[in-house]
């Protein structure tokens, strides 16, 4: 229910909240690792939601207050960098959920976000050799959606530097 309000609130008033929320993204992505499925739901849909929120969505710089919003140059996505270390965290629900997130942020920004997408594809390549088996499948799904978003110079250039495993 309180991932609920707040999603209500970024959606109605993201301006003003985004910021708030922002900071506090840390333990968003740590309930995407919850025992209930619904907290792992509502977890997920906040982070996306945040994704296109003023102030912190891939399209808006990292905000300073001393120099004021500066739209329109280009910048860090902001929420994916709060999302980062979801990709490494211990509970592999976080892991998989973190991958959902970032698919579905990919999705919807994929110019704004595909600079920090090859960032990332290291880390997903990585993951699939993790111990979980649905961490693995996840890993797979995710390189494969970034394959199919961003195009084929993106598997290209993974197979080139060897970050992507041989078929067994």
């Amino acid at each position: 229910m309180a991932f609920d309000l707040l999603e209500v609130a970024v959606q109605e008033s993201g301006e003003v909240v985004a910021t708030f929320v922002l900071d506090r993204s840390p333990a968003i992505v740590e309930r995407l690792g919850d025992s209930k499925s619904s907290v792992r739901d509502a977890s997920a849909s906040l982070l996306t939601r945040l994704a296109y929120a003023p102030r912190s969505s891939p399209q808006v710089p990292h905000f300073t207050p001393h120099r004021g919003d500066i739209k329109g140059v280009n910048g860090g996505p902001i929420l994916l960098d709060k999302l980062a270390p979801g990709f490494t965290h211990r509970q592999w629900l976080v892991r998989t959920g973190s991958m959902g997130v970032f698919c579905g942020i990919l999705e919807e920004c994929r110019d704004a976000v595909e600079g920090h997408t090859m960032r990332l594809v290291p880390t997903f390549s990585k993951l699939l050799a993790d111990p979980n088996s649905e961490v693995r499948e996840s890993a797979a799904k995710t390189l494969a959606h970034v394959f199919a978003v961003i195009g084929p110079c993106a598997e290209a250039s993974c197979r080139s530097k060897g970050l992507i495993p041989e078929a067994k």
